[in-house]
């Protein structure tokens, strides 16, 4: 099916054919028992993929200890002074310690002679599916140094040590989103970062507020809001297809998807209900609406949306969904969000999906969507953490990760803008 046309009303309901659909999406079971197939009859050896790294040690002039309660607000300083921003300590503790996952993880560089916290390079902690079992990756989102001590020495050991602490918590693989060049440079040269994909945004306009704003002032903004009450966006044809029911918390209906689904992916993020909920109900940043989708009154899939100002535009932007690998489930999902996104006055909605998956398809074939010039392309990375015996053949579930069409990947699986 072409990624610009719309796919017939007959191929969804024909339960064969949408089946064969299904196993041809990025991730899908027979891609994974491939995968699989071919681990276990090849030798490996993931020697490439894993940075030479060591835990950071005391020095006349600094110390170096874990994220704790009692430094957090130190740390949180730090982060608020380098980025010029405002956070609270509670954001911060949303962030780091109420992920029922587990605690997030960092080195912390005090400086000895002031008692200060100078430098931290911080990660989080996730389940991920990989290969039909459940393991811990780190997601890394913050990294912060002091004017005076910015170097490479200082990030070297900051970032080695939070490798290694990651280490001593069953983690096996380090990832982020929204990498700068820069960083993604160093990266890749002290650190065996790899670039697993650039996601570019795609948008649709829901409203001329800005544009005519901009030109004519206030009057502008109130004959924009006029036109979108006469030009509001129709339902996808998909919708038709589905019930929709917007919640607002995560419940066992989440549990029962996950385990429906997660099979069906060779690698892909934890994602049922105790996770979803801290990871968007009770985040701190925007407004996040939930919609799901319902054939015959059964869960089918969602999305998540959040609402939220920036840069002086009011954006729906989808940070998380999940579909089975099914793009036509994901128009009527991202149909009735956008709706619901147009009637909330935003200005833009937004899905950053990764190429040639089922997301892909789906935001290429809906009406009105065009790639984004306002926002910048976010760069994923990964590299595998220190390993005992990188030959070792228990180590073939990671084969997959090596791969992009591997991952199910949304922008809500790192920390985006929060």
């Amino acid at each position: 099916m072409s990624q610009n046309s719309h796919p017939s009303p007959e191929s969804s309901q024909d339960p064969e054919r949408h089946a064969a659909a299904a196993e041809k999406q990025p991730g899908r079971p027979d891609a994974r028992a491939e995968a699989k197939s071919r681990n276990q009859a090849e030798p490996i050896d993931l020697s490439e993929y894993i940075p030479s790294v060591s835990r950071a040690e005391d020095t006349a002039e600094l110390r170096f200890e874990p994220l704790t309660e009692s430094n957090a607000a130190a740390v949180n300083d730090l982060f608020q002074g380098v980025f010029g921003v405002e956070r609270p300590l509670e954001h911060h503790r949303w962030k780091f310690f109420g992920n029922p996952e587990g605690p997030g993880i960092a080195c912390v560089a005090i400086e000895r002679s002031s008692g200060s916290v100078v430098g931290v390079n911080a990660g989080l902690n996730w389940r991920f599916w990989t290969a039909g079992r459940e393991v811990r990756f780190l997601q890394t989102c913050e990294t912060a140094i002091a004017p005076r001590f910015r170097g490479l020495r200082l990030y070297r050991q900051i970032t080695g040590d939070l490798a290694w602490q990651a280490v001593d918590r069953g983690m096996v693989l380090a990832y982020g989103g929204r990498i700068n060049p820069a960083a993604l440079r160093l990266g890749e040269r002290y650190f065996s970062f790899r670039q697993l994909f650039e996601l570019a945004t795609w948008e649709r306009r829901l409203s001329l507020r800005l544009a005519l704003g901009n030109r004519i002032g206030r009057s502008g903004a109130l004959t924009a809001r006029a036109i979108g009450l006469i030009r509001r966006p129709k339902p996808a044809p998909e919708e038709d297809r589905y019930q929709f029911k917007r919640v607002d918390t995560f419940d066992s209906t989440f549990d029962q998807l996950w385990e429906r689904y997660r099979d069906g992916y060779a690698v892909i993020r934890v994602r049922d209900a105790a996770a979803l909920n801290h990871r968007y109900r009770d985040c701190p940043v925007g407004e996040h609406r939930v919609w799901l989708a319902l054939l015959n009154g059964e869960a089918r899939g969602y999305v998540v949306t959040r609402l939220w100002e920036h840069g002086g535009a009011r954006l729906a932007t989808v940070l998380d969904w999940l579909d089975g690998g099914d793009p036509e489930l994901l128009m009527g999902l991202y149909s009735r969000a956008l709706r619901d996104a147009a009637m909330s006055g935003c200005d833009f909605f937004r899905v950053a999906p990764v190429p040639g998956s089922s997301a892909h398809t789906a935001v290429s074939a809906l009406a009105g969507f065009v790639p984004s010039t306002r926002e910048p392309v976010d760069r994923v990375v990964t590299c595998l953490l220190p390993l005992d015996d990188p030959r070792a053949p228990e180590h073939a579930f990671l084969v997959p990760t090596l791969d992009p069409s591997a991952w199910h990947y949304t922008q809500g699986d790192s920390d985006f803008h929060d």
